[in-house]
């Protein structure tokens, strides 16, 4: 992949990072002291936790529409391959796990032309049962392979989405793990 290509990818994630409010943390090990309240009962926990490899960071946003963002960005020296990353909360609408993980590769399916999934399992983590899917996706030209955890917690969903550039998941999904298992919400 052309270094250009890579800089655009960087690029979007910049933008879309200075059109948020943020927060920031620079620890080498990456557990937000201020990360998002819930404001009621019927709300997710957003004081979940993970921990971060030295090098990474994270930064909690807020997007245009209201949608609370946790994205987790590399050291610079992995620029080249992008391995970027994300934490979405989401109601499960009264679903399992299952069910929740097939609407939503249906959904990628159907709204991303050009997805295609590639592997599903499940992960046990010390507090709760992940299950996650592998799959690839073209934006804008740039195939881009993609993994999925999703976390059930109380009727919300912790989505946590890794991707890099083509060919590159087997590379960095060790750390992609480990970081999911640290979760705690």
């Amino acid at each position: 992949m052309s270094s250009n290509k890579v800089y655009l990818i960087y690029g979007l994630f910049f933008l879309i990072f200075i059109s948020c409010q943020n927060q920031a943390n620079n620890h080498g090990l990456t557990n937000l002291e201020k990360p998002f309240q819930a404001t009621s009962v019927s709300e997710p926990n957003y004081a979940y936790t993970v921990i971060l490899p030295i090098g990474w960071a994270a930064y909690d946003t807020v997007m245009s529409d209201g949608l609370k963002v946790r994205l987790i960005f590399p050291p610079e020296s992995l620029e080249e391959d992008a391995p970027l990353g994300n934490i979405l909360i989401a109601s499960m609408g009264g679903r399992g796990i299952d069910d929740f993980t097939t609407a939503n590769i249906k959904y990628l399916e159907t709204a991303k032309a050009g997805t295609k999934i590639l592997e599903k399992g499940y992960m046990e983590l010390s507090e709760y049962k992940c299950q996650w899917f592998t799959y690839s996706k073209i934006d804008d030209g740039i195939v881009r392979d993609m993994i999925n955890y999703i976390i059930p917690v109380k009727g919300f969903a912790y989505m946590v989405t890794f991707g890099s550039n083509e060919g590159r998941i087997p590379k960095y999904r060790a750390v992609f793990d480990e970081i999911v298992k640290s979760f705690k919400g």
